[in-house]
This record gives C-alpha cells, structure tokens and sequence, in this order.
C-alpha cells in the first residue's frame, strides 16, 4: 500500500510545485488543505505500522503501546474517507485517463447515465456499510464491538469499505459539480437593461 502511495507521489510530484499557486484560489486552497492532511495522515499510518506491526519488525525492540494501536486504527479510518475525498475531488481527471486509455472519444449519453446509475448503486452501498461497519463512531475513535468478522467472507469486509470510499468520493465530486450551479443561484438578479 505504502509502495503504491510512494509511486502516487512521485508520479504526481508537479502538483507539489504548484502549491503556492493553486492556494491562492478557494478551491485550490481546500485541495491543498486536504492534500497535506491527506499526506500526513499516511505518514502517521506508516509509522504507527511499523510500531504496531508483531511480525514484519519483530526483531526490532518496539514494545507498542495502546495509543499508538489507538492513533494507527485511527489514522486508517481517516485515510479511509479521504482516500474518497481525494478521488472525488480528481474524478474528472481520472475519468479522462480511463477514457484515453480505453479509446473512447465521443461522449455517449447512454454510457454516462450508466455510469451514474452505478454511482448511486455504489453510494447507497456506502451509506448502508457506513451504518453497519459503524464508520462514524470509528471516526472519532469511539470503541465499537464489530471486529473483523471471521464468519463473514473477506470480499464482503473489503467491499463495505470500497463502497465507504465510493460514497465519500461520489459525495466531493458532486459537491464540486455543482458548487458553480449554487453560486450563480446565490447571486442578487441584475436589474434588465430597458
């Protein structure tokens, strides 16, 4: 997970660059804002693994303590919804690699309503996991009794955290969409030129 967050970066270091710039503008500053929490949210993930890890670094003479199992499931969680926050607010940009890679170069109205069909079947699957996996309250580090359910499948304990991550996604790339629509609503009307 860490490799693939390394190679992220590094294939997207230009926007680092870009920080003064892009935090001059309301969006961009909102961007860069959840960008670095997003980035420090990894980091503390990373060291809290390897403090908690008891097999990958058994040999080094950690002895981990409960604040750093409570601030490592803590900053997993968080990753979690920004992992979605982050894919949301890049939607538009993932959406045209995926259709240059894949040829498609006519917008097609059928495909789009598809497309946001499944958005919703994938957002209303992320409500109900949210409710279920008790996301929320893991949010705040509130103790919750649902541990990994060893009688559930794997996929399904996988899938509810996916649909999790495509609601929050669904939820920024939407709120972006139509924050345009929403400003041009909350403008006074120009008196008409008679």
């Amino acid at each position: 997970m860490f490799l693939l967050v390394l190679s992220h970066n590094i294939f997207n270091r230009r926007w680092y660059g870009r920080i003064p710039r892009e935090s001059k503008q309301p969006r961009g500053r909102v961007v860069v804002a959840l960008n670095l929490t997003f980035l420090s949210m990894m980091s503390l993930l990373l060291m809290t693994s390897i403090v908690v890890s008891r097999s990958l670094f058994s040999f080094l003479p950690i002895d981990a303590s409960q604040l750093m199992v409570d601030l490592h499931k803590l900053a997993a969680y968080w990753a979690i919804l920004l992992v979605g926050v982050h894919l949301g607010l890049n939607w538009t940009i993932v959406m045209n690699v995926v259709r240059s890679g894949l040829g498609m170069t006519v917008h097609n109205p059928k495909r789009a309503l598809f497309m946001r069909a499944a958005t919703a079947l994938i957002a209303v699957k992320g409500v109900l996991s949210t409710v279920e996996m008790a996301f929320g309250l893991k949010l705040v580090n509130e103790v919750t009794m649902d541990m990994w359910d060893f009688t559930t499948q794997t996929p399904q304990y996988f899938l509810n955290y996916l649909s999790i991550v495509g609601l929050f996604a669904a939820i920024s790339h939407y709120t972006v969409k139509l924050a345009p629509a929403r400003q041009r609503l909350a403008q006074p009307l120009q008196p008409q030129a008679r």
